[in-house]
C-alpha cells in the first residue's frame, strides 16, 4: 500500500541544506544551466585524461569532437577516440564530421578515424568515405582512400 494514501508524508529534503541548488529552476539536477555548458578541457588535458581513465574521458572526447571551437581540438579528439574508444558511437561521430565539418584537418582526421576503427565498425560508412574522395583537399582524399582500403565495402563504391 502506498504510504501517501495512508496520509504519511515522506521526510525527504525537508531542510534547506538538503535541497538541490536547482530546486525551483525547472532544470534537471544533473544538467548544467542553459548557455553555461562546462568548459572543454585543453588538448593537453584531453591527452592526460585519456591516459588516466578512458571511461571518464569518453564523454568529454565525444563532446569535444562535435563542438570544440578549434579545428585542432576537434581533430585531436577524433584521433584519440579512434585510438582509445573503438565503438559504433565513435564511428558515427567520425562519419558525421567527415560529411559536415568545414575544416579539412577535421575531415582528414575523421577519415583516419574510420580507417583505424576497422571493417567491423566502419564498413557501413563506406558511402561517406567514397563521397569524400571528391573533397577539394588532397589530404582528405588521400586519407579517405586509405580508409576505404582498410574498411571499404567494394559493393558500395559505384564510380570513383
Amino acid at each position: 500500500m502506498n504510504s501517501r494514501l495512508l496520509g504519511f508524508r515522506p521526510k525527504v529534503a525537508t531542510r534547506e541544506r538538503d535541497k538541490s541548488p536547482k530546486v525551483g529552476t525547472g532544470l534537471p539536477h544533473a544538467v548544467a544551466e542553459p548557455g553555461k555548458a562546462p568548459p572543454l578541457p585543453s588538448d593537453a588535458e584531453l591527452r592526460a585524461l585519456v591516459e588516466r581513465d578512458v571511461a571518464a574521458a569518453r564523454p568529454q572526447l565525444r563532446r569535444a569532437a562535435r563542438t570544440a571551437p578549434t579545428a585542432a581540438t576537434r581533430a585531436l579528439s577524433l584521433r584519440l577516440l579512434a585510438t582509445w574508444d573503438a565503438s559504433t558511437a565513435t564511428a558515427r561521430i567520425c562519419a558525421r564530421s567527415l560529411r559536415l565539418d568545414a575544416d579539412a584537418l577535421v575531415r582528414r582526421s575523421s577519415a583516419e578515424c574510420l580507417g583505424r576503427l576497422g571493417p567491423r565498425l566502419s564498413s557501413s560508412y563506406t558511402a561517406p568515405l567514397a563521397a569524400s574522395l571528391q573533397d577539394p583537399s588532397l589530404d582528405v582524399v588521400t586519407m579517405s582512400g586509405w580508409a576505404l582500403a582498410n574498411v571499404g565495402d567494394a559493393g558500395a563504391i559505384k564510380d570513383v
